[in-house]
């Protein structure tokens, strides 16, 4: 470590240290991990389909696909809404199970649409059908993890989005706004 590094380490410290103190980083802490929870049984179902009733075509493998996805966005809900969220409310909301719904129904759009460019980008130079469908699905669940998250965040569960930043807000200032006389 050179003079320069050894310098500016407390500093990288201390903003790692107050990111990680903050709510919003253990969020998205709690939801990456129910995102590879629901990407698993996503995966899982999918190949177990494969092997089950190998596809003889494109749509019905993207049938298979959107099947797996909505038994992972199922298992999202239900950790999303009461582990990442917190949501003290034990009951599922109809307003919110329907901005689910919407929101899974994009996600599965986009998780598919992902799918198949892939396939068609990737079909020349990989022959293998397991190991395509397969790296087609992997690009597919990264790239819906965003759209997922936004929406996960922003619209169904904005009630705790809001309660997050509202909390975040009232951290006390380290310099009092008003001096003692």
């Amino acid at each position: 470590m050179t003079v320069t590094n050894r310098r500016y380490a407390p500093a990288r410290f201390a903003l790692l240290s107050a990111l990680v103190r903050t709510k919003a980083f253990w969020q998205i802490v709690r939801f990456s991990l129910v995102g590879i929870t629901n990407s698993a049984i996503d995966i899982l179902v999918l190949n177990l389909l494969l092997w089950l009733a190998p596809p003889p075509t494109l749509s019905v493998l993207l049938t298979y696909n959107i099947s797996a996805y909505i038994l992972g966005a199922l298992n999202s809900f239900f950790w999303n809404k009461y582990w990442t969220f917190r949501q003290k409310k034990h009951v599922v909301i109809y307003g919110e199970l329907i901005r689910f719904s919407v929101v899974t129904l994009i996600s599965v759009c986009v998780n598919s649409g992902i799918v198949w460019s892939s396939i068609v980008v990737l079909q020349p130079f990989i022959k293998n059908q397991f190991l395509l469908t397969n790296s087609a699905k992997i690009a597919a669940v990264i790239g819906t993890s965003i759209v997922s998250y936004i929406g996960m965040r922003l619209w169904v569960f904005e009630h705790s989005a809001r309660k997050l930043q509202e909390a975040e807000l009232t951290v006390e200032p380290l310099i009092p706004e008003t001096l003692p006389q």
